[in-house]
């Protein structure tokens, strides 16, 4: 059944983002405190990783036929 919006699937990365997104805040208050700046780029390159992998999840969703062209569009648009 196809609809024209997008159904949420379970997925556990919005709660990886949020404790890379508290622990990237964490760190940069600990950059700009003491100078710690290897925290900063670990949880910077792991939220970048995780948006990368939920952005690919998401494509891979809609290349095997889980979203219709009016949502891919919808992403596309966006994504602009």
């Amino acid at each position: 059944m196809f609809h024209n919006f997008h159904i949420l699937s379970l997925s556990s990365y919005a709660y990886y983002m949020f404790f890379g997104s508290l622990g990237l805040t964490t760190s940069l208050v600990m950059f700009f405190k003491y100078g710690l700046y290897w925290m900063f780029l670990f949880t910077l390159f792991s939220v970048l990783f995780i948006a990368f992998a939920w952005g690919k999840d998401i494509s891979m969703e809609g290349l095997s036929g889980y979203h219709n062209f009016y949502v891919m569009d919808g992403f596309k648009f966006g994504t602009i």
